[in-house]
């Protein structure tokens, strides 16, 4: 809400925040800016959409990228994080620090801090779960890529970059390339909130020539921690969206479920350069039935899927696997030599649901040849859309 100029060099407006503390609570921030700021007679509509997108809590560590007058900064810090605000202007920062003092509490304050830095130059902290930044879109896209590239180096893993801009295909394209995948929401006034979660080490930028895959399958006694995590990571970020409150609660039992009973064999693949777990197979301890099949959203269309399947085939002593695959999976599986256990009406399978879990069963008919351990009939490597 503008309140209009308090003089001809300053303005101030007020932006009112949910608590988010499971009340009906709001705090209003009464906001000072000057015309040299961005936004200066109010919080623009695409910053409003960011933090809309982004939930920030009390075990946040949050990072206001090119902070402006902090209406993002002291967000984070009324909903309980701490908070670093950083622009390259003095002013901006000034005008930020002047903000936090007539709007949060002492203790608030003591959580907050703002600083001068020319992107990350000055930022030594490297644990924030959190980054959120409104760049300049106007100009050519060195700032962006700059601010990409620092926050991937300064995120903890499964931290988050939020970013807002009216350009889509270049961010949406370097998001993808450093973080591996990205989400992108449409918001009103053209805007796009990005967000991308870091979930290894090191970049992505995967190509043939930077990356060798290699398959292990775990020993029985090994703890399944981290490749249960990595399942996680990847449900989360690709499946989870799509799910029901029901079915993610179901899907997080079954994960911890594995972990505690030792009911599964895993395979694992791994990015042997990057020393990155890039996708992951459970099968049952009978090796008749597929419980998990994930692969990272990067380095799928690779063939990694189909050799995980045609391992955990070679390791089968039974006639065939089953696998309850879910339903937007079921072309990589036909493609693999699955067939649908009941192909329905519409000959696409009967899909089934459980718990807020929908499946389309099939099966995999493994017919060795002779002095031959490679199951028959089974795609060769790179041959299916790895969509698992």
């Amino acid at each position: 809400m503008n309140d209009g100029n308090t003089n001809r060099n300053t303005f101030t407006y007020t932006y009112s925040i949910e608590c988010k503390d499971g009340s009906d609570t709001k705090r209003v921030l009464n906001i000072k800016s000057t015309p040299a700021l961005f936004s200066p007679k109010d919080v623009d509509r695409g910053t409003a959409a960011m933090l809309d997108a982004c939930e920030i809590s009390g075990e946040d560590v949050v990072l206001d990228l090119g902070c402006g007058t902090g209406v993002v900064g002291l967000t984070a810090a009324v909903r309980g994080a701490q908070v670093v605000m950083t622009d390259v202007d003095p002013q901006a920062v000034e005008t930020a620090r002047e903000n936090a003092e007539r709007n949060l509490t002492e203790e608030e304050l003591s959580r907050t801090q703002a600083t001068v830095s020319d992107g990350f130059d000055a930022i030594e902290r490297k644990d924030f779960s959190k980054i959120l930044s409104n760049p300049p879109y106007h100009t050519d896209f060195a700032v962006a890529k700059k601010f990409i590239e620092g926050a991937f180096a300064h995120l903890r893993i499964g931290g988050q970059l939020f970013m807002v801009t009216k350009r889509l295909e270049w961010y949406k394209n370097k998001l993808t390339a450093v973080f591996g995948g990205v989400r992108v929401k449409e918001a009103e006034g053209g805007y796009f909130v990005f967000e991308s979660c870091k979930r290894g080490g090191t970049p992505y930028n995967v190509n043939k020539e930077h990356s060798r895959i290699v398959y292990r399958v775990l020993a029985e006694d090994a703890d399944p921690a981290p490749q249960l995590e990595f399942v996680k990571n990847v449900f989360d970020w690709s499946l989870a969206p799509h799910y029901s409150d029901e079915g993610k609660a179901t899907f997080a039992g079954f994960l911890e479920s594995a972990r505690i009973f030792p009911t599964f064999r895993y395979i694992e693949a791994v990015d042997d350069v990057r020393g990155r777990t890039v996708g992951v197979l459970a099968v049952n301890n009978e090796k008749t039935h597929i419980s998990l099949l994930f692969v990272d959203e990067k380095y799928r269309r690779k063939g990694i899927a189909t050799r995980l399947v045609e391992m955990a085939a070679s390791m089968s002593e039974a006639g065939g696997l089953t696998v309850n695959a879910e339903p937007t999976a079921l072309d990589f599986y036909l493609k693999a030599g699955f067939k649908l256990v009941d192909p329905g009406p519409d000959g696409r399978g009967v899909v089934n649901e459980k718990d807020g879990i929908r499946t389309v069963r099939l099966f995999l008919k493994i017919r060795r040849d002779r002095g031959n351990k490679k199951p028959a009939g089974s795609s060769p490597a790179g041959s299916a859309d790895d969509r698992t």
